[in-house]
C-alpha cells in the first residue's frame, strides 16, 4: 500500500549564493533531506518543519506553497517537500548521535543526495530562490 512522507530542503543565503543542508540516513549513511511521517496534530506542512528539527536540527520558515513531490526508490513512498529558509541551527539535536548534517553548494548538494527525484526539486527550489 503506497504511503505518503513529508519533507523539507532546509536553505540559506550565504554572500550570492545558496546552499541546501542534507543529512545522513540512520542505517546506510546517504545523503537525504529531512522527511518522515506526517503527525496528524501538525499536518503536513508542520511535520516538514519537525522532521528538519528531530533530524537535521534546524528550524525556519517554510516558503509557500510546498515544491511538489518525489518517489522513494527503493519504497512505494510519496514525499512531498517543502523547502525552508533556516534562522536557527542547534548544536545539538534529537538526532544528532545518529546524523551527519553538511551545508553544501546547491549544485553540490544536488549531486551529492541520493534520490534523483530530490535532487529535481533541489533544483526547483534553486530556480524559485533565484527568481527563474
Amino acid at each position: 500500500m503506497p504511503t505518503e512522507q513529508v519533507g523539507a530542503i532546509p536553505f540559506r543565503r550565504v554572500a550570492d549564493r545558496v546552499e541546501f543542508l542534507i543529512i545522513t540516513t540512520k542505517t546506510s549513511g546517504r545523503w537525504i533531506c529531512p522527511k518522515g511521517n506526517i503527525e496528524v496534530e501538525y499536518g503536513q506542512a508542520g511535520s516538514a518543519e519537525l522532521e528538519a528539527l528531530e533530524e537535521a536540527g534546524v528550524e525556519g520558515e517554510l516558503v509557500r506553497p510546498d515544491l511538489g513531490t518525489y518517489e522513494h526508490g527503493e519504497t512505494d513512498t510519496t514525499i512531498r517537500m517543502w523547502l525552508l529558509h533556516v534562522d536557527q541551527i542547534h548544536e545539538a539535536w534529537q538526532e544528532d548521535h545518529e546524523r551527519e548534517r553538511r551545508w553544501l553548494d546547491a549544485s553540490e548538494a544536488r549531486t551529492t543526495v541520493d534520490e534523483p527525484g530530490l535532487a529535481r526539486l533541489m533544483q526547483d527550489a534553486l530556480d524559485q530562490l533565484n527568481g527563474a
